[in-house]
């Protein structure tokens, strides 16, 4: 299924759209892999994750940009 019928038929609000994960730029602590690095090890092997984090933090952000890498 493509990324855009599966916005259009999963509702996905207009803001997650475009996401795409190499448009992410959420900073990093010293030492832990990017966001991008963890994206794509996701994608090429899929696993569990959980994703914790105060509101507004990009837990939605970078789900939506997994699920379109797949």
């Amino acid at each position: 299924m493509s990324w855009d019928k599966f916005c259009k038929l999963g509702n996905v609000p207009e803001h997650y759209v475009n996401v795409h994960i190499d448009k992410m730029d959420i900073p990093r602590k010293q030492g832990l892999k990017s966001f991008q690095t963890l994206a794509n090890n996701f994608i090429k092997s899929p696993k569990n994750y959980i994703f914790r984090g105060i509101p507004g933090t990009g837990k939605t952000h970078f789900t939506f940009s997994l699920i379109r890498g797949l």
